[in-house]
């Protein structure tokens, strides 16, 4: 775990010196380390799958995800479901009967930088996701807090929306309206929970 967490943090001062985080570039760099530490290796058929899935969206959001959710559970009955979900979902997120653990998300940076986000993202993972060696992951919202905890959960599979590959300003007085959304774009690919098999 050491490994990825000085992986992650090496990528960290490359993008304060460049100003930049090229998405391209960090996961080229991460790739290898997740390998090496053993957490990009698919899960065999007889094991039990630990199944990370992110929403970090509001109230509103996560009644429309519960269908997702339920799916989710009918395909995977055998599966350790984890929901990480911000904390103004946390009641209904508590009566679901369709996951197994919470994590709370509670983003403690800055919206409107990218930098906070990734060095919080960064701490999280590390204290809360990759000591779980999760098998898979699944992001229901486009929020970049929900895309990066996802891939630095270290999971090998994982299911969202689709990135495009854009680098990412991290300081900028003319960022978007949604700045920490690595992800908008205008191509979205359909989610489509089907069982996985093993190879």
């Amino acid at each position: 775990m050491n490994t990825i967490t000085n992986g992650l943090l090496a990528c960290l001062q490359q993008a304060k010196v460049a100003g930049v985080l090229d998405i391209q570039a960090f996961m080229a760099y991460m790739e290898p380390l997740y390998h090496q530490a053993g957490y990009r290796n698919r899960p065999a058929l007889e094991k039990r799958l630990k199944i990370l899935v992110s929403h970090d969206s509001g109230i509103g959001d996560f009644v429309n995800c519960s269908a997702a959710l339920r799916e989710l559970r009918r395909v995977y009955p055998q599966a350790e479901i984890t929901l990480l979900i911000y904390p103004r979902c946390i009641e209904l997120a508590q009566a679901c009967p369709y996951i197994d653990h919470l994590l709370t998300n509670s983003r403690a940076c800055r919206w409107d930088s990218p930098l906070e986000l990734y060095t919080w993202a960064l701490q999280f993972a590390g204290k809360y996701l990759l000591p779980h060696h999760f098998d898979m992951t699944f992001s229901f919202d486009l929020y970049g807090s929900s895309l990066l905890l996802e891939y630095m959960s270290g999971a090998p599979i994982r299911v969202g929306y689709s990135a495009g590959h854009i680098p990412l300003p991290l300081e900028s007085p003319t960022m978007p309206a949604y700045p920490c959304c690595l992800c908008r774009s205008p191509t979205i690919m359909y989610m489509v929970c089907i069982p996985w098999t093993p190879t």
